[in-house]
């Protein structure tokens, strides 16, 4: 046998320029023409001879015919049956033939020790390479270096060659190539790892399988590749990794060849992110040393082939993001070294295996998004050690019955989320017995009964939520801590039917940056010890019946962002101390009994969007200082007893879409600085005390849409010139009298 290993490249191509489909059937092709007749390989081989099949009917050449290739002799040359691949093997002649519908044409090749004239010369690897980087933009890569000189090879950047210059790896990951890979990449006989992730690259993926025979690794991820992805890849039994990940390939992956003549080694198959469609092939359970499998945030359909089981070998599998249905396959217990599993975002039904809680090697099991129900009480008892399982994730499903305790079994649990289901019953004591718990998400469920105390001695646990359930109890009772600060960052509790009073020991979870009580039935006064936890940056207490007033230690939070109390019944005067808040953005206060004038320290919060007082018993002028907040979007005052005129400054909010001043006794006329607020699009004005007539500088108000100013006691009207009345006539919602 030859030590040389030849390649003819025999490629079926569609030459009917400027059509994209046949319009004749193919089954009415009359004949098929094959050029040329044949072809010679030497010894010096590693040469290509494109061949072109072309299919005719009476009417003329036939687009997108599908030919069948075969040889007539195995042992001189093979050639693969999609792509018309030709691997010389030794001396000898073989008849390649191309057939479709019932029709054949055959080739003729010859392979040979010696040379001859009508052999197609080889480039050297140098000209493949030269070829590559000017198709690639190459004098804009990020590093070039010694590209297209004279030097080794192995001096080129990304290149590592042999000592007769025979490239063995390529390597360019973000490299700024940008253009289309050139077939030539095919030639190179002896690359074994070829990486190009991270570019820009276009175009197709050339039929690089079978033809680079000891091709070992292909990383072509991160690009803008398109169309589909050549089955001979699939074909290539060296080939240890595939990644073409985050590009923009297309077609099924239900045509997956079978293996020939063996299983490929294919360890690492990554194609996420891609447009992929058509079902998952069962002949990827023949892939028999797959340890990582990701076909994730594609558009695959139909159901998880159950011979999928047959991977042995794997470790991570992925298939997140489809539009996967049908029942989860007993992969448990069979896929013994699977780490790995996530399937959300599918549309899967029906109960989860209880196998998948038995295999004892599964750190994370992801099966968030899809449609399964049933209970998760059937929890099975691990029957010899311990799982495992880290992180757990079953939200956004249809499962019933209640939270087993049986969930305290799985000790190194760092991640729990069994949101938006329908769970009932109460919360079992999980704190303390997870004692590597981080994140446990509850929420969106119909859990009832107190909250376990043990949670908030979890000190590991970060974010806690168990907001929109039925718990009620009071959470005066959360403890101090006995031995070193919890790690806490995140606690979400709204919308439930706690009671009680806010506990002044949540000052002692120093790494709290969340906390949502909002929507209770809690009483009582805000612990003033809030205002030590230096790193708060939303408080959220609204719709409880808090009583008393806005503790000034609160001024104290220098990260807050968001302070919501509205809706309560606290009471007092607004502290000017929360005019400290420089990071604040949404300040929102009413419904509440707060009294006296609204501090013109407020005026300080240069970062604030929204300042909503509504519907409190407020008094005095408005201060002019808040036309300093730049940044300001709504302004709501509305139905308070503020008095005195507005002030012209207001005229310099320019991110200004919503003012609100109705139900108050301000006087005076209304500035005409107003008229500046080009971004302003809800004006209210109306019952108050105002006077005379509406300036015309509000012409300017391009953006307005809603505007009141009717029942001021005062008179104030709309002027009746026809530029005013016509801008009037433009603005959707509106009421007021004319002048």
């Amino acid at each position: 046998m030859l030590k040389p290993t030849y390649l003819i490249a025999l490629t079926a191509v569609a030459l009917a320029a400027a059509c994209t489909e046949s319009t004749t059937p193919t089954s009415d092709l009359a004949s098929i023409e094959v050029t040329p007749r044949s072809a010679v390989l030497s010894q010096e081989g590693g040469n290509v001879a494109r061949f072109t099949a072309v299919g005719h009917t009476d009417a003329g050449e036939v687009a997108r015919v599908r030919f069948h290739w075969r040889s007539s002799d195995t042992t001189v040359a093979t050639v693969d049956p999609d792509e018309g691949v030709v691997t010389g093997l030794k001396d000898g002649r073989a008849a390649i033939t191309a057939s479709a519908h019932g029709l054949t044409v055959t080739a003729t090749v010859t392979v040979s020790r010696s040379s001859c004239a009508t052999c197609q010369s080889v480039p050297t690897d140098r000209t493949i390479l030269t070829e590559f980087y000017r198709a690639t933009n190459g004098n804009k890569w990020t590093n070039d270096t010694n590209w297209t000189s004279d030097k080794p090879l192995n001096t080129w950047y990304g290149v590592t060659a042999t000592s007769d210059d025979r490239v063995t790896h390529l390597s360019l990951p973000e490299n700024n190539l940008v253009g289309e890979l050139p077939p030539a990449l095919r030639n190179l006989s002896e690359l074994s790892s070829f990486t190009l992730s991270g570019n820009k690259l276009s175009g197709s993926i050339p039929a690089l399988g079978g033809i680079l025979s000891k091709l070992n690794h292909l990383d072509l991820s991160k690009n803008r590749l398109s169309g589909t992805i050549p089955t001979s890849l699939f074909r290539t039994f060296t080939l240890d990794t595939l990644n073409l990940e985050d590009n923009q390939l297309s077609g099924s992956i239900s045509i997956i060849p079978l293996p020939t003549p063996k299983p490929p080694e294919l360890r690492e198959l990554r194609l996420n992110d891609n447009a992929l469609s058509g079902s998952i092939s069962p002949l990827f359970g023949l892939f028999a040393k797959l340890e990582h499998l990701d076909l994730s945030e594609n558009q695959l359909s139909g159901s998880i082939p159950p011979a999928l089981r047959n991977l042995s070998e794997l470790s991570s599998f992925t298939l997140s993001g489809n539009k996967l249905s049908g029942s989860i396959p007993e992969f448990g217990g069979i896929l013994s070294k699977l780490k790995h599993l996530d399937l959300s975002e599918n549309q899967l039904s029906g109960s989860i295996p209880r196998s998948l809680f038995r295999t004892l090697t599964l750190e994370i099991l992801n099966l968030r998004n899809n449609q399964l129900s049933g209970s998760v009480s059937i929890i099975p008892l691990p029957t010899t050690r311990p799982p495992e399982l880290r992180r757990l994730l079953l939200d956004g499903n249809d499962l019933s019955g209640s939270i087993p305790p049986l969930f305290g079994l799985f000790t190194k649990l760092e991640h729990l989320d069994l949101s938006g289901n329908q769970l009932s019953g109460s919360i079992p004591e999980l704190g303390g017995v997870l004692s590597k718990l981080k994140h446990l998400d509850l929420s969106e469920n119909q859990l009832s009964g107190s909250i376990p105390k043990s949670l908030f001695q979890t000190l590991t646990l970060r974010i806690l939520n168990l907001e929109e359930n039925r718990l009620s109890g009071s959470i005066s009772i959360i403890p101090l801590p006995t031995t070193k600060p919890p790690e806490l960052r995140e606690l979400r509790l709204k919308n439930n039917a706690l009671s009680g009073s806010i506990s002044s020991a949540l000052a002692w979870y120093p790494e709290l940056w969340y906390v949502d009580l909002s929507n209770n039935g809690l009483r009582g006064s805000i612990p003033s010890a809030l205002g030590n936890l230096s790193k708060l940056r939303e408080l959220f207490l609204s719709a409880n019946d808090l009583s008393g007033s806005i503790p000034s230690e609160l001024g104290n939070l220098s990260e807050l962002v968001q302070l919501v109390l509205h809706n309560n019944q606290l009471s007092g005067s607004i502290p000017s101390e929360l005019g400290n808040l420089s990071k604040l953005r949404w300040l929102r206060l009413y419904n509440n009994q707060l009294s006296g004038s609204i501090p013109s320290e407020l005026g300080n919060l240069s970062e604030l969007e929204t300042l909503d007082l509504d519907r409190n018993e407020l008094s005095g002028s408005v201060p002019s200082e808040l036309g300093n907040l730049s940044e300001l979007k709504r302004l709501i005052l509305s139905k308070n007893e503020l008095s005195g005129s507005i002030p012209s400054e207001l005229g310099n909010l320019s991110e200004l879409t919503e003012l609100i001043l109705r139900n108050n006794e301000l006087s005076g006329s209304v500035p005409s600085e107003l008229g500046n607020l080009s971004k302003l699009e809800k004006l209210d004005l109306s019952h108050n005390d105002l006077g005379g007539m509406l300036p015309s500088t509000f012409t300017g108000l391009s953006q307005l849409n809603t505007f009141f100013w009717n029942a001021n006691t005062s008179g104030l009207c709309a002027p009746t010139d026809e530029e005013f009345q016509t801008w009037l006539e433009g603005i959707d919602h509106k009421f007021g009298p004319n002048c």
